[in-house]
C-alpha cells in the first residue's frame, strides 16, 4: 500500500514539475561561408555538398555545430528547417575576381524559458 503512495506521490510530483517547465521554440538563422574559388561553378558545387552535409546531421550533430552557446536546450530538440545557397562575389587584393558559396541554414529548438 505504501509502494503505491509512494508511486502516485512521485507521478503526481513529475506532472507538476513538468506543467512549472516553461518551453519555447526558437527559430535561428546561421550563415556558412565556404572557401573563395575561381568560377561561380565550383562555388555552388561546394555549396551543395555543404547542404548535403547538414541535411544529413541528426540533432545532435545540429546542437554541436550551431547550438553551442544555448545551454537551456536539449540536442534532441534541434531540427532543420530549411537551406539555401548563394554565392558572393567579390575581389582579393589582386584585383581577381572571387566566388564564395555562403549557405544559409535556418534551425529550431526548444529551450526553457525558467
Amino acid at each position: 500500500m505504501n509502494k503505491i503512495i509512494a508511486s502516485a506521490v512521485l507521478l503526481g510530483s513529475l506532472v507538476s514539475f513538468q506543467s512549472l517547465a516553461a518551453f519555447t521554440e526558437e527559430v535561428k538563422y546561421k550563415a556558412v561561408e565556404g572557401v573563395a574559388h575561381e568560377t561561380k561553378e565550383s562555388a555552388f558545387a561546394q555549396g551543395k555538398e555543404l547542404m548535403a552535409e547538414i541535411s544529413e546531421m541528426s540533432s545532435n550533430e545540429l546542437k554541436s555545430e550551431f547550438g553551442r552557446y544555448q545551454f537551456d536546450s536539449m540536442a534532441r530538440d534541434y531540427k532543420l528547417i530549411d537551406l539555401d545557397t548563394q554565392v558572393k562575389e567579390s575581389m582579393n587584393a589582386e584585383g581577381e575576381i572571387e566566388f564564395t558559396p555562403v549557405t544559409n541554414v535556418k534551425y529550431s529548438y526548444m529551450h526553457n524559458d525558467r
